[in-house]
Formats: structure tokens, sequence, C-alpha cells
């Protein structure tokens, strides 16, 4: 399954003229988690699946790690993850890999 995430408002591919810092205010967690929400009741509850395991790349990202526990998302991957505050990830509960690039800024605390 893929939740269409943006709620039909994707970034443009090459977009000229668009703020990216603008569009972003359209795609907040309050906009973003009840899509992902009804996605994981929908496999849960009308598909019967036990286990979800989700991808996220960049902007995809952040809802891997923000819904990465119990009853919700079972083990995540992501790619260049964007967004991702400490917070979200501190509260993972279930194993998670990361693809970063080499100078890439994303330091998740370790316990």
């Amino acid at each position: 399954m893929v939740p269409d995430l943006f709620h039909g408002n994707p970034w443009e591919l090459n977009a000229t003229g668009v703020d990216l810092m603008d569009w972003l205010k359209n795609h907040q967690p309050q906009d973003v988690d009840p899509i992902v929400e009804a996605a994981i009741k929908f496999l849960r509850e009308q598909k019967g699946v036990k286990k979800i395991a989700a991808v996220g790349y960049c902007f995809g990202a952040k809802y891997v790690c923000r819904f990465l526990k119990e009853s919700k998302i079972d083990v995540g991957y992501v790619a260049h993850p964007s967004f991702v505050t400490s917070e979200e990830l501190s509260a993972i509960t279930g194993p998670l890999s990361i693809a970063a690039a080499g100078k890439f800024h994303f330091n998740p605390p370790y316990s």
C-alpha cells in the first residue's frame, strides 16, 4: 500500500518558483498523521495484516519514524531522512534501518 502523504499536492520534481518551506506549511504532522493512521487502520482492521513494514524516503522517513511503535508500524527502513526530530527517534520501539549519505547530518540517539 502506498498512501498519498501529500494529499494530492506533491512536490513537483524540478519545480521552479515554488518555495519548499511554503509547501511544507501544508504538509505538517497534523496534516499527514491522519493519512498514515488511516492506512495502518485499513491494513490491520480491513485486511487482517499482523505485521507492517514501512519504507520512507526523505519526507516519508519522518512518518516511518513517527509510527514505528507498538500497534502501528513494526519495522522500518528510511533513506535520506529529513525533518526527523530527536524526540521522534527516541520514541521508536521497533527495528529501523537508516541509509544516509557520507556527510549527511543525521545523528540518531543511541542507547
